[in-house]
């Protein structure tokens, strides 16, 4: 499912909050314990599983680093990335934010549900392609039939990389996955390496996953240049 949604007479407050989210996101000043604290918060709502494998991760990196010198600017962009690369914005994290923030526009500023309408792409149909880009065609939805697809969705999360986990096989889903999965193993690599050497290489890992940004042809595009420029 796309992210976009545009409620009814909400849209340019709506990006403003997106703006204020993001501003909020890379505050400077954060540290090292805010930062692995908020994540925390975010992963145990997003998963058990990924909340786990988060701290274990993020436990490696700092053993990893624990004898470097200037290691905690590093550390920060860690705990951010390993977070961005473990809580995939997948259909079901879609879901629970288009809830949110229909409630937010309701409770907030006193929008009605009945105005508020969604633009989706449903994988299942991202066969059909939007003439002018070329991406999957966006389908305007109002709530009485989106809103019970996402409390579906939210339900079934408990699905989310299972066998039964359909969803699992979108392109982006695996492209996500396997960026993942190169991260995982270049930073075990890393751990190979005598110290004093770890934490110059350990930069030049996020340097390059940092640049992976974007849905569809963008993130590919990212993606590839992230193998290309590859140890």
């Amino acid at each position: 499912w796309s992210k976009a949604a545009e409620p009814m007479g909400f849209t340019s407050r709506s990006r403003c909050w997106g703006r204020i989210t993001r501003l909020r996101a890379k505050n400077p000043d954060e540290s090292l314990e805010q930062v692995l604290s908020k994540r925390q918060e975010l992963l145990e709502q997003y998963g058990r599983k990924e909340f786990e494998k988060y701290n274990n991760s993020f436990s490696k990196a700092h053993e990893l680093l624990k004898n470097e010198i200037t290691a905690e600017p590093v550390l920060i962009r860690l705990a951010k990335e390993l977070y961005r690369l473990i809580a995939i914005k997948d259909e079901y994290q879609v879901a629970k934010f288009h809830i949110e923030r229909s409630k937010e526009l309701v409770n907030g500023y006193g929008e009605k549900y009945s105005n508020l309408n969604f633009y989706l792409a449903p994988p299942l149909l991202s066969f059909i392609k939007d003439q002018k880009t070329q991406r999957p065609k966006k389908f305007k939805l109002p709530s009485y039939i989106a809103l019970p697809i996402f409390y579906l969705l939210g339900s079934l999360k408990f699905l989310r990389g299972s066998p039964l986990d359909v969803m699992k096989y979108s392109k982006d889903r695996k492209l996500a996955l396997k960026h993942q999965e190169i991260f995982f193993n270049e930073l075990n690599n890393i751990s190979h390496l005598p110290e004093g050497k770890r934490l110059s290489s350990v930069t030049n890992l996020l340097l390059r996953s940092e640049k992976v940004k974007g849905f569809g042809p963008v993130r590919e595009s990212s993606f590839n240049e992230f193998l290309n420029s590859g140890p």
